[in-house]
């Protein structure tokens, strides 16, 4: 499955993985194939929220935490969905 958001990133899930594309911004791990340890909603209008594996190998978070046992991103509203 593939989804669009406002702030134009593009989100691809496939077999318990996700990875996020935006031209505009970046954040850790772009591209990068990630496991994802909930099972997101995903409805246009609507943020998504995912629990993913933790992220510190590629870096600190926003807010410069090096560690932790996962992550957590919170999408912008989805626009669209492709199946």
């Amino acid at each position: 499955m593939i989804f669009h958001t406002e702030t134009g990133s593009t989100y691809e899930i496939s077999e318990g993985k996700v990875r996020r594309f935006n031209a505009d911004s970046s954040k850790r791990a772009d591209g990068e194939w990630v496991a994802l340890l909930n099972d997101p909603q995903i409805e246009v209008g609507a943020p998504v929220l995912f629990i993913l594996e933790r992220l510190s190998n590629y870096g600190p978070d926003d807010y410069g935490v090096h560690d932790g046992f996962l992550t957590t991103r919170r999408t912008s509203c989805v626009t669209s969905i492709e199946p």
